[in-house]
This record gives structure tokens, sequence and C-alpha cells, in this order.
């Protein structure tokens, strides 16, 4: 039992000859056997089990917390680093001052 897969070349298959594996094969149904034979169905109504906007909104709020206490402990930071600074500067200047022994 031979199978053969490609159609020969130069010949067109009609419907009748096509083994496309259709079932019901519908090359041999008329026009209006088709608009019957079809099943329209409405889509399914999806009910939200959860609502996700109040879990966005919080959510959303919690970042922006997040970010306004980074931002502010990053100011407090920097003011300290800036004194430190200063008071470094202060110390330099010191040292200076008493290891030349006279005014810088």
């Amino acid at each position: 039992m031979s199978v053969q897969r490609t159609p020969p070349r130069g010949n067109s298959i009609t419907c009748s000859e096509s083994t496309g594996g259709s079932v019901p094969n519908l090359c041999t149904y008329k026009n209006d056997e088709l608009r019957y034979n079809v099943n329209i169905r409405k889509r399914k109504d999806r009910t939200e089990e959860y609502d996700y906007k109040q879990d966005f909104s919080d959510f959303k709020t919690d970042i922006m917390k997040l970010f306004e206490d980074f931002g502010k402990m990053q100011c407090e930071n920097m003011t300290l680093i800036s004194s430190k600074i200063s008071d470094i500067r202060t110390e330099i200047k010191n040292i200076k001052v008493l290891s030349c022994g006279g005014t810088v």
C-alpha cells in the first residue's frame, strides 16, 4: 500500500479528490447547508473575582512613600557628610598651623 505524500505536478485537486481530513467534508455541502451547521457562541462574560485597582493603588502609595523616605535619608546623609568634610578641613588647617609654627 503506497501512500502518496505530494500531489502530482500539473494536476489540480478538486473537492472530491481532496483528502484533507475535513470531517464532515465541507466540499459536499451546499451554501444553505453550511449556514445551518455553524454554531455561534456568545463569549463568556468573565466576572472579575478580584479587583486589582485597590491593590495597584496601595502599591503605588507604598512605592511613593519608599521614594520619599529614601530622598529624606539621602538629604540627611549629605548634610552629615558635608559637616564632616567641614570638620576635616578645620582639622587640616589646625594641623598645618601647628606643624609650620605660623599662619597659613
